[in-house]
């Protein structure tokens, strides 16, 4: 008997079921053109339309569609067909955050600064654009088997802007009340304006907290009872929890949201930044543009290598030369000889050169921003008039990108 025929849609080959929710459905799937595998995320248009949900779903698509960070979850692209619209995002297949909390009762204190590490990276870059998560929690933080963090799940994300000072204009303040109970902020729940980067920063104490208790820090079976135990911020810390983190979680908790501790303290944390890895300092987030700051520090690079280069004394024989080549070397000696034999004006015009030639490096990066940025604004036009109820045929495309695959 032949085997059934794989179901196809668009270039994509649908596979087995990864999870289902309130208004969608998650399937993983596989590109027949270049056989990497994705999670395709469902949406019914219908049920978008009754439950009111198509301006959510937009701002969900317009935000993932500005994110490229290690620790965010990636969109590829979106079609629609005439009942359906279909979100192709990064495949992370090791879990939850919440499972491996709740398999490992809790985490040790090591494990659990790697992973808070990731989780404040992937958000501060959210926050440099402007993004207030506003649903944080372990089930909407996945893990790659690599143990690579990724903010997933942006649904409820709005979008913010803020002074260099990190200061919210109380005309831009979010008024939605939304988030899971246990680890909404308090200002949250008075109904009033909040500043929704802040409020991100209370539920990453709370993530924190479950981290290394493993349990909520507030609970209540008798919803009032629990928003009371938010708004007045009693909780119960751990003995088994070091000094340093208790007092980071104390920060972050902190009920009123000017004093509590802001994404630049928390990255300057002295038990945040303890056991801090050289990958963190390779997050891939693209560079929006290039500091004079940069340059300076580009320029400063070259200059230390010329007076390393001047402190080596270079060997004059062609032999001695010839071996410094065999050895990767024949290129320093050639720029070398060449400022020698151009005297001291020589060697200033050859190094303004490498100066010249680093500045441009740096100016064509910052082109390159300046187009991605115009190539973003043109799709965010076009997802604009995308019909929730309409016709299909209308494609987003984004970079190579995330949804939990479940073993």
């Amino acid at each position: 008997m032949a085997g059934r025929e794989p179901e196809i849609l668009g270039h994509y080959e649908v596979g087995k079921a990864l999870g289902k929710g309130s208004f969608s459905s998650v399937r993983q799937c596989k590109d027949v053109n270049t056989g990497k595998e994705y999670a395709m995320k469902i949406l019914d248009k219908q049920t978008l339309v009754d439950q009111n949900m198509g301006a959510q779903v937009n701002r969900e698509i317009a935000i993932m569609l500005q994110m490229s960070h290690r620790n965010v979850c990636s969109m590829r692209e979106c079609f629609q067909t005439h009942d359906k619209v279909y979100i192709i995002l990064e495949l992370v297949s090791g879990g939850e955050l919440f499972d491996k909390i709740k398999e490992s009762k809790k985490l040790e204190e090591d494990k659990a600064r790697y992973y808070f590490q990731q989780i404040m990276l992937g958000l501060d870059y959210c926050h440099k654009h402007g993004i207030a998560h506003r649903d944080l929690k372990p089930e909407n933080i996945l893990l790659n088997n690599d143990d690579v963090i990724k903010l997933s799940d942006f649904g409820l994300s709005n979008t913010q802007r803020s002074t260099d000072s990190g200061r919210v204009n109380p005309s831009m303040m979010l008024r939605t009340v939304c988030g899971t109970p246990n680890y909404v902020a308090p200002e949250v729940l008075l109904e009033k304006g909040y500043n929704g980067f802040m409020a991100d920063m209370w539920s990453c104490g709370v993530i924190l907290f479950v981290m290394l208790a493993g349990k909520l820090p507030f609970y209540d079976k008798v919803m009032h009872n629990l928003f009371k135990k938010i708004q007045t911020g009693q909780y119960n810390m751990p003995e088994h929890v070091s000094d340093g983190a208790a007092k980071l979680i104390r920060r972050l908790m902190c009920v009123n949201p000017h004093e509590r501790a802001t994404m630049e303290e928390v990255l300057k944390d002295p038990w945040f930044t303890s056991n801090w890895r050289e990958e963190f300092d390779e997050s891939g987030e693209l560079v929006r543009s290039v500091s004079q700051e940069k340059i300076n520090n580009a320029i400063k690079e070259l200059r230390e290598q010329r007076e390393r280069r001047r402190s080596v004394e270079p060997e004059k024989s062609k032999n001695d030369e010839g071996e410094s080549k065999s050895a990767g070397g024949g290129t320093a000696i050639k720029n070398y000889h060449a400022k020698k034999a151009a005297g001291g004006d020589g060697e200033k015009a050859v190094l303004d050169k490498e100066v010249n030639a680093k500045k441009k490096e740096l100016e064509d990066l910052q082109r390159q921003r300046e187009e991605m940025d115009r190539l973003l604004e043109a799709k965010r036009k076009e997802l604009e008039g995308m019909n929730m109820s309409g016709d299909p045929g209308m494609t987003l495309k984004k970079r190579p990108g995330g949804y939990a695959s479940k073993k």
